[in-house]
């Protein structure tokens, strides 16, 4: 049978205060209520332990958690130094093949698909009907040559074209208006080319880049900007505006 002394001290003994797996009870006790009050301090010492420990280890996870979110900002921070100029994205894109008929091409940041607009001549003037022949490059795929579907053609990159006299034309793509430009041709090669002037300065077209950022959709997407790039007919240099949308 158990003593009174020893159901006291088996009824406070703290389990989980432990040390190399067995339970630490008070033993220098001489009677029940000696073994709980011992019982008690030891209780009283071992929460204050535990207490210190728990607000240490709540001190350091927050000092982990501090160094990691520093670390990742300078991460961030030193990512951002060497981010790409947004210049270098457009000049990464394919640059694709010249042919004799070739106005200028348009590209845009979701993929490196490229629109082609091509001079459309008929009996060697351009075409009244149609003066800019519209087209894909789909690098993406086979680099395959491949027209425009009926939407893409009436509502994105189909282009309109207004007579102007003397086989030269107002163009604009169906889907933004704003920025005119012109297909006539040029007095120093004889050949056709399409241009767009900005603060009275003439740019001779030869590529449209579109940034867009996600967010948007097909029938309304996110442009940043828009920028044309050429030469300056005059002297040949080349020449580049941007459009903030």
């Amino acid at each position: 049978m158990a003593t009174a002394r020893q159901r006291a001290r088996k009824a406070v003994a703290i389990p989980w205060l432990r040390q190399s797996g067995r339970t630490a009870v008070p033993t220098n006790c001489a009677s029940p209520s000696g073994c709980l009050r011992a019982a008690r301090t030891l209780y009283a010492t071992s929460s204050s332990r535990l207490l210190a420990t728990k607000k240490a280890s709540i001190f350091l996870w927050l000092i982990l958690s501090s160094s990691l979110a520093t670390s990742v900002h300078a991460q961030k921070q030193k990512v951002g130094v060497t981010v790409t100029p947004v210049n270098a994205a457009a000049d990464s894109f394919p640059i694709p093949p010249h042919r004799n008929n070739s106005l200028f091409y348009l590209q845009r940041t979701p993929n490196i698909n490229t629109i082609i607009c091509e001079l459309n001549e008929k009996n060697g003037i351009p075409d009244p009907d149609d003066p800019v022949h519209v087209l894909w490059i789909r690098y993406t795929e086979q680099k395959q040559r491949q027209e425009l579907n009926f939407i893409q053609r009436h509502f994105a990159y189909g282009i309109k074209a207004q007579p102007l006299g003397n086989g030269n034309y107002e163009l604009h793509f169906v889907s933004y208006k704003k920025i005119p430009m012109y297909l006539r041709r040029s007095p120093v090669d004889n050949l056709h080319h399409v241009y767009v002037t900005f603060d009275n300065k003439q740019i001779l077209l030869n590529r449209v880049f579109i940034k867009i950022n996600p967010g948007g959709s097909f029938w309304s997407p996110n442009v940043e900007y828009l920028e044309f790039r050429g030469i300056d007919p005059d002297n040949g240099k080349e020449l580049m505006q941007r459009v903030k949308i």
